[in-house]
């Protein structure tokens, strides 16, 4: 079990922020993952340490950032200069370049019909990331029939709105959500009769705030 998946087991959120509002709510709350997805090669340094001081597991959106290209030099850059402790990117050479880093790795796939799907479980299980990211999120069925076909964990992303909605995500199969909403950022996760397990259907991931 990776870091990032010891982490969503009980506090199943990763925090997406875009803004400083959100980075300063993110520092007080007791969500443990997040996803930086905003900012340039300046500021994103000092905000990975802040993160980082405040014992958060710190992802970075690498295609929100601003400066960066789309090679492995621009991968280097960040691993030795800003230290995040992983990358989230939908592109397969940023991926591979990210594991040379010895950096974690979440890879996005956008499902807009069937052909992205095949396509998608394609490019991931060539890539190997620590996980991949479902978008949107907001689809169980599809969630439950990536979890079978799929060895990696899933993270549910994008229009995760409501706790209904992060509840379907984790009983489909997903390990954790991402999303910008500030009022799920708190939920923990227990498991009624034992710790949850993908697709077992029996356990019913039980959240509440902290």
């Amino acid at each position: 079990m990776t870091e990032l998946e010891r982490q969503l087991k009980t506090r199943p959120i990763m925090a997406v922020i875009r803004d400083d509002v959100s980075l300063e709510l993110v520092l007080k709350s007791s969500v443990c993952c997040v996803l930086l997805a905003y900012g340039d090669l300046v500021s994103i340094g000092p905000t990975i340490r802040r993160l980082k001081a405040a014992e958060k597991l710190v992802f970075l959106n690498f295609d929100m950032i601003d400066g960066l290209g789309a090679d492995h030099a621009a991968v280097r850059f960040v691993a030795r200069r800003t230290e995040p402790h992983g990358i989230r990117s939908t592109r397969s050479q940023i991926i591979k370049a990210a594991h040379k880093e010895q950096l974690f790795t979440i890879q996005s796939l956008f499902l807009l019909d069937s052909l992205a799907l095949k396509n998608g479980l394609n490019s991931v299980i060539n890539c190997s990331p620590t996980a991949v990211e479902v978008l949107p999120g907001i689809m169980p069925r599809v969630i439950r029939d990536i979890s079978e076909r799929c060895p990696l964990p899933l993270i549910a992303g994008g229009l995760i709105r409501s706790r209904i909605e992060v509840q379907d995500a984790l009983v489909a199969g997903a390990v954790g959500c991402a999303t910008t909403d500030r009022t799920l950022w708190d939920l923990n996760r227990c498991v009624k009769g034992g710790d949850i397990k993908a697709n077992d259907s029996q356990r019913t991931p039980i959240l509440h705030y902290a």
